[in-house]
């Protein structure tokens, strides 16, 4: 039998089911089929017909019809999706940045005065500021028109392209005359060609992966486009079914758009939870040139531009002439607490997460914002977390978005502590705790309340009040973008001081649980050791804690998504949130590694190598000549973090786990043998 679920087999290695499941995941493929396909009132149901695939989106509304005629297998009815490329006839000439003229942008730059005057406003200041700029850069950047796809590959050179016509015109000559000697004039010529087009793809790809170094974004994308399925969104569905598909992309962003928008926080008026005054305070922030000018400098040249359409390449060459009027123009806007417009608009990406690609929930909106004003969040953020780490106020059990914690931490700390108690025979209850569109639903009086509390004031507290009302925001899928909209609630995702402000909206929360507790941003585990029925109740109780404060504070937990582990005995207690039973799970994806109740990692281990068979497989079909230096390389950079995330908090160490690592060796080593 094959668990087709988490594709696994209790066979042998060398059994004929073993064999199938290494070939699915070699292979990269997804087995959509989950229920018995196969009746037999005489015996056990059974999973025989199975739908095979590269992609999760492939298959959608698969169904199981009723058999035909006297047969025991049941229908199989789906929706299969098939991407046509075609070319966006609306895309317009935009500027390209690539083409500039630096030296005659870095000599107009010279000519003009960009002194910002001191007293003025911060609308007004950066108005002047724009002008200069764009006085300065626009005259010297061409306009062009993006090239949709290409209809060749990328190492089609120019003898390529004479040798494949110089190919056809011996074949059409070899069909009219049919002669031996046309017939070996045709054979010379395709033979020239294969030889030439391999030798020209292996050049490309080599050169390719020596420019990764510098370059990693064009290795990324030729992997992707020789991988992956053009066209990343798909039509999506119009209501919770597939009955209505919105398939052109102004009707995807729309919808998008919509989505994220019903979503926002109505906040409710609330009572003062908190009566004494912060002991220590930070009104405001100093903004230096120097600082302003080594973050310039360390632009990503690569990033796209913001709505304000000022672009990091041009910013970060021009380092010299905008420092000063920039940290100017920060120093006014911290002083007067306000925000330029262009400073709150965001164009957001739709980011897929789980489940169907077919549903707008299941995507998370990621903000693209202005260049200039992340310069501005990275020098805040610093002095923030200056005076957080000085005043220890941020929780131990918070190891999210901070220097020293990370993931791995988080699950080390947890990790260890259920194991000195399952060494000690000690049983343990943990609930997963998830949070509803935590991001997007933080209430902006209530987040502002808390930073005041911890001595958050002053100028400094205006600026951040600014910087999260009064925001807009519109959806862009591929060239076409929706409608504005204002938003409401939630800390901005995409932005620098987004995930430090959602830290301290939720600090207070490990303070009013007498369990164990660590978050990572929005995931909490809670625990506790069950010697006795008032142990379960203590956790119960702490469960109940979490879910009042969620209450009082505007942040859902969605219960369909928490879940209750027993590690180290079959538990019998039960366990509520908001009326809801949590269900009980051997196993749990926490924080990207799989925990089992018996905190085996043979479950994680599986899946690892069961997603490095997979980029494996990718690589090998994306290349077609793979030498020692470029595997190396490819390795490093796509299959060896894979291997390797979070691997002290996993480690393989049993016979059964090591046995997917050496078959996964043993493969690698047949694809690429040097």
């Amino acid at each position: 039998m094959v668990d087709w679920e988490n594709l696994r087999t209790e066979s042998s290695e060398n059994s004929f089911e073993q064999e199938l499941v290494d070939a699915v995941i070699t292979c990269a493929l997804v087995q959509h089929v989950k229920e018995a396909t196969r009746y037999d009132p005489d015996t056990e149901s059974s999973l025989l017909d199975l739908i095979l695939t590269h992609y999760e989106d492939d298959v959608a509304n698969l169904h199981h019809m009723p058999p035909l005629g006297k047969s025991d297998h049941a229908v199989l009815t789906f929706d299969f999706h098939i991407t046509a490329s075609h070319e966006d006839a609306s895309v317009q000439s935009r500027p390209n940045v690539w083409k500039a003229n630096i030296p005659d942008i870095m000599h107009s730059a010279s000519l003009i005065d960009w002194t910002i005057d001191p007293e003025s406003s911060i609308e007004t200041a950066w108005d002047a500021f724009r002008k200069s700029y764009l006085k300065v850069t626009t005259p010297h950047i061409p306009w062009t028109i993006p090239k949709g796809p290409k209809n060749s590959p990328p190492w089609f050179s120019r003898e390529v392209r004479i040798l494949l016509r110089k190919k056809r015109k011996t074949w059409d000559r070899f069909r009219l005359l049919g002669t031996d000697e046309s017939k070996s004039q045709y054979r010379k010529a395709r033979n020239t060609c294969a030889s030439t087009l391999r030798k020209s793809r292996k050049l490309y790809e080599e050169k390719l992966v020596k420019e990764s170094i510098e370059c990693p974004k064009r290795l990324y994308s030729y992997i992707n486009q020789r991988t992956r399925r053009k066209g990343n969104i798909p039509a999506l569905w119009g209501d919770s079914t597939a009955s209505s598909l919105v398939e052109d992309d102004f009707g995807k962003a729309q919808a998008f758009s919509n989505y994220f928008s019903n979503v926002y926080t109505i906040e409710a008026p609330f009572s003062s939870a908190y009566t004494d005054p912060p002991i220590h305070t930070l009104d405001s922030v100093t903004i230096k040139e120097l600082d302003v000018f080594g973050l310039l400098n360390k632009l990503d040249i690569g990033k796209s531009t913001g709505p304000d359409e000022l672009h990091p390449r041009l910013l970060k060459e021009l380092s010299n002439f905008v420092a000063n009027p920039l940290s100017t123009c920060f120093n006014l806007s911290v002083t007067q607490g306000r925000l330029p417009k262009d400073w709150k608009n965001a164009i957001v990406s739709p980011v897929f997460k789980t489940g169907t690609k077919h549903k707008p929930e299941n995507y998370r909106p990621v903000s693209l914002t202005s260049v200039v004003v992340k310069i501005l969040e990275k020098i805040i953020r610093k002095e923030l977390f200056k005076y957080l780490d000085k005043n220890r106020i941020l929780s131990e059990k918070q190891h999210g978005f901070r220097i020293g914690y990370s993931c791995l931490t988080n699950l080390l700390v947890a990790r260890e502590s259920w194991c000195a108690l399952k060494d000690q025979k000690l049983p343990v209850d943990v609930a997963f705790i998830d949070f509803s569109k935590a991001f997007d639903k933080v209430p902006h009086n209530r987040l502002l309340y808390k930073l005041r509390h911890i001595g958050i004031g002053g100028n400094l507290l205006m600026w951040i009040k600014d910087f999260l009302v009064g925001r807009q925001q519109r959806v862009r899928v591929n060239s076409k973008l929706s409608s504005w909209e204002t938003v409401l609630s939630g800390v901005p995702q995409g932005t620098v001081l987004g995930p430090v402000l959602f830290l301290l909206y939720v600090n207070d929360l490990p303070c009013l649980l007498s369990s164990s507790v660590l978050l990572y941003a929005d995931d909490v585990k809670i625990w506790r050791t069950i010697r006795c029925k008032s142990d379960s109740l203590e956790l119960q109780n702490d469960l109940k804690k979490l879910s009042e404060w969620s209450q009082t504070w505007q942040l859902p937990i969605n219960t369909s998504k928490c879940v209750v582990m027993h590690i180290g005995h079959q538990g019998t207690d039960t366990y509520t949130m908001n009326n809801t039973e949590l269900p009980v799970v051997q196993t749990y994806n926490d924080l990207g590694v799989i925990v089992s109740q018996d905190l085996k990692t043979t479950a994680h281990c599986r899946a690892i190598a069961a997603k490095s068979f997979r980029t494996l497989w990718s690589i090998r079909r994306a290349f077609s000549h793979v030498d020692t230096k470029t595997f190396l390389t490819l390795y490093t950079v796509f299959v060896r973090p894979k291997l390797e995330y979070c691997i002290q908090a996993a480690s393989p160490c049993l016979k059964k786990t090591v046995s997917f690592w050496k078959r996964f060796r043993e493969r690698r080593l047949s694809w690429f043998p040097q």
